[in-house]
């Protein structure tokens, strides 16, 4: 896991259980952070297809209802 930090910082002296602490928290939380930038990704990848199935389902409802409106000869407003 800290293999590939510089000797440096993996080396024993003192402080090196606490910078080696520290190095293990990071590395944990960039691998949660990676994770929930993955599933944010995901997310936002759903919501434009559930954003643009609205738009084609509301697309279709109007273009069916107008055509209704225009058989009864009801005079309506196009937008």
């Amino acid at each position: 896991m800290l293999e590939h930090l510089p000797a440096a910082i993996t080396t024993d002296r003192k402080g090196s259980i606490m910078t080696k602490n520290n190095v293990a928290q990071l590395e944990h939380l960039s691998q949660q952070l990676t994770q929930r930038f993955t599933r944010l990704d995901d997310l936002i990848n759903q919501a434009w297809l559930e954003h643009e199935l609205v738009r084609g389902a509301l697309r279709d409802f109007f273009k069916v209802y107008y055509g209704w409106l225009g058989e009864e000869g009801v005079e309506h407003e196009r937008h």
